[in-house]
């Protein structure tokens, strides 16, 4: 009973679809071996990358994840020219 109001009370109010922007749009969350599925590499690649500074990761506990919105914008960089 108590946790159910601790809950109630530290929800954040809802906001009606006209005030939402993309800014509040969830993160598309990926793991290591999604990455280097989508990426068509090894996983290794993926954690080289991650440890040279050029694809950022998020440590969550003791899971390494990664935001694909990131992950497209270091796709970009790489365009041979």
């Amino acid at each position: 009973m108590i946790m159910r109001n601790l809950l109630a009370t530290t929800q954040p109010q809802a906001t009606s679809a006209a005030t939402i922007t993309t800014s509040t749009r969830p993160k598309r969350i990926a793991t290591v071996k999604q990455v280097s599925s989508y990426l068509k590499v090894c996983r290794k690649t993926v954690g080289n990358l991650t440890k040279a500074g050029k694809l950022p990761a998020y440590k969550i506990g003791k899971c390494i994840r990664y935001d694909l919105d990131a992950v497209d914008r270091y796709i970009d960089t790489c365009i041979v020219r």
